[in-house]
C-alpha cells in the first residue's frame, strides 16, 4: 500500500516508518559468530484494512503520540513501531525503554522486547531512523563518509553503536537480570534500521554495498549552489522537522511555488538553525502528494564543521 494514498500525516508516518524498506543490510556488517537480523513485517491487506480504519480515525494513534510529546524524531519513530506492536495481533510488547543499571550506573535500555504470537519467539529490538549526506573526501571505508545532518555522527559509527553496545545489552550479567525479571532469557537479536541517504553533487563515489534500496538515496547541496539551480526546477517544498520521518510534506503548499519565497524561508531556516534543511520536490496527482525527489541543502560552510 502507497503510504501517500492516507490523509493523516500521523498515519502516513506510521504506514512509512513500519512498513518501508530497511536503509542498511546488517548482515553486511556481521562476524560469523553474529545472529542479528533486519526485521521487517509485511504490509499484509489485514494491515492495509487497519490502516485505512486509523486514517479515518486516528484518534487512538494522536492521543499516543501525545502522551510522549517529543521533538527528536527518533522518540516518535520508536513510539509509531510501539503502537504497531500493540495494535497488531501477531505480536505482544513485553517491554519498552527498559533501563539496564549495575552499580548506579546506566549501562543502557532495551528499545523494545517484543513477542511474535506465531514463531514463538522472543526478539530484543534496536531502532534507529537516520539521514545520512555523503562526504567528498576519498576513503576506503566508505560507509564512514555518510556523516549525519548534525555534522558528527556517521552511519559507521552508529551501527558499530548499534551491534556492539545496544545489542549486546542482554549478553551483561545486568541485561540478563532485567530480562529474565521481563519474562524472558533467550530471545532472537534485531534491527529496525531506516531513514535516507543523500549523495554529494560534488563527486560520483560508488554507494556503500550495505545500502538495501537505492531508491532510499537522493542528494544534497550547499545553499549557494541551490540559489543558483532552483530556478529549473518546481514545487520543491521545505519540510518542517516533524515532516522528516516519512520525508513528504503534510499537505501541498502552493506557496512555495514561488521561487523567491521558498528562497527566502530556506535562508531564514538556515541562518537562524545553522543546520542542513530537508526539501521534497512534490506533484500533486488524482489529489494526492507525490514526493518525486528529496533533497537536503547545506549551510555554505557546513563541510568545514563535519568531525
Amino acid at each position: 500500500m502507497d503510504c501517500l494514498t492516507l490523509n493523516n500525516p500521523a498515519v502516513q508516518q506510521l504506514a512509512w516508518a513500519c512498513f518501508s524498506p530497511p536503509l542498511i543490510r546488517v548482515g553486511d556488517y556481521q562476524s560469523d559468530t553474529d545472529e542479528i537480523i533486519d526485521f521487517h513485517v509485511l504490509l499484509t491487506p489485514e494491515r492495509k484494512e487497519w490502516l485505512q480504519e486509523l486514517d479515518s480515525y486516528p484518534a487512538p494513534l494522536l492521543e499516543w503520540l501525545a502522551s510522549r510529546n517529543s521533538q527528536r524524531l527518533g522518540i516518535r519513530f520508536e513510539r509509531l513501531w510501539s503502537f504497531f506492536f500493540q495494535h497488531d495481533h501477531n505480536f505482544a510488547v513485553l517491554a519498552s525503554n527498559l533501563p539496564v543499571r549495575d552499580k548506579g550506573s546506566t549501562l543502557g535500555e532495551f528499545d523494545l522486547l517484543v513477542e511474535d504470537r506465531i514463531d514463538g519467539e522472543t526478539y530484543h529490538l534496536e531502532l534507529a531512523l537516520k539521514y545520512y549526506l555523503q562526504i567528498p573526501e576519498p576513503t576506503q571505508e566508505l560507509d564512514s563518509y555518510w556523516i549525519g545532518p548534525d555534522g558528527k555522527d556517521s552511519l559507521q559509527r552508529k551501527v558499530q553503536h548499534m551491534i556492539e553496545h545496544q545489542l549486546e545489552l542482554g549478553s551483561t550479567t545486568a541485561g540478563t537480570n532485567v530480562l529474565v525479571k521481563a519474562g524472558t532469557s533467550e530471545y532472537r537479536k534485531a534491527m529496525i534500521f531506516r531513514g535516507w541517504l543523500f549523495r554529494s553533487q560534488y563527486n560520483s563515489r560508488p554507494l556503500p554495498s550495505v545500502i538495501a534500496d537505492q531508491e532510499q538515496v537522493h542528494t544534497w547541496m550547499r545553499l549557494r549552489d541551490f540559489i543558483e539551480d532552483v530556478s529549473s526546477a518546481e514545487n520543491w517544498q521545505l519540510l518542517n522537522r516533524s515532516e522528516w520521518i516519512s520525508a513528504r510534506p503534510d499537505q501541498f503548499d502552493s506557496r512555495n511555488h514561488n521561487h523567491a519565497t521558498l528562497l527566502r524561508d530556506l535562508e531564514m531556516e538556515i541562518q537562524s538553525t545553522g543546520r542542513p534543511q530537508l526539501l521534497v520536490l512534490c506533484e500533486q496527482e488524482d489529489g494526492w502528494i507525490r514526493p518525486d525527489r528529496r533533497l537536503f541543502v547545506t549551510p555554505d560552510n557546513w563541510l568545514a564543521g563535519v568531525t
